[in-house]
């Protein structure tokens, strides 16, 4: 599982040259990290807020798809990249599903001490209509062990700062609120598009 611990720091993007290197590394065993779960799971019930203070729970996730993803807006690496990901992964599902489905993005932050006033600003500048939330650290663990995730803020041991540390994998939660499948962060925007979609029209017929 891809994970990150990683100091605070100004919110950058990483130089071109090691976003390729990443994104290459991430490639290989790609199919390991297309998962899907042999049985959905309810996410637990919770109470967060997004970053303009409204109310964001288990009612936020039903009526339509989304794609969740966890960390911290001073995360200098793999949450930009992730989040810049993602909003092409969401372009190339609109056009394999209708404007209803295209799933909803919602960035968990884990450090909402810092990030709880700038969460929606940090999240827009990737996509519009990204969803940041955060919450009470009690309530933002229930989300996560829900998502099979993890996060942790420790001392760090280079520095009189924190360091986070958190799974970084994206979570696929269906209309119901349901977990149904994870994917690398990494994954290229056209395959987790397919993935997606597949999944989507496989659910439907399901329950049709």
């Amino acid at each position: 599982m891809l994970a990150i611990s990683q100091r605070r720091a100004p919110f950058i993007i990483f130089p071109v040259l090691i976003v390729v290197v990443l994104l290459l590394a991430a490639r290989q065993g790609q199919a390991d990290e297309l998962v899907v779960r042999s049985e959905p799971r309810p996410i637990a019930s919770f109470h967060l807020e997004d970053g303009h203070g409204r109310p964001f729970g288990n009612a936020s996730f039903e009526g339509r798809w989304a794609l969740v993803a966890i960390g911290f807006t001073s995360c200098p690496d793999v949450c930009p990249l992730t989040l810049t990901n993602l909003a092409g992964i969401v372009e190339e599902v609109s056009t394999l599903v209708t404007p209803k489905n295209i799933p909803r993005v919602v960035f968990v932050s884990v450090d909402p001490d810092r990030d709880k006033k700038i969460l929606a600003q940090y999240v827009t500048s990737f996509n519009s209509e990204f969803v940041g939330v955060t919450g009470d650290p009690q309530e933002i663990g229930k989300v996560i062990e829900s998502l099979d995730g993890f996060y942790r803020i420790v001392p760090s041991a280079k520095s009189s700062g924190r360091d986070v540390q958190h799974s970084a994998k994206i979570s696929v939660v269906d209309a119901n609120g349901r977990l149904i499948a994870s994917f690398s962060p990494l994954t290229p925007p056209r395959e987790a598009a397919a993935f997606i979609a597949s999944l989507m029209r496989e659910r439907a017929k399901a329950s049709g």
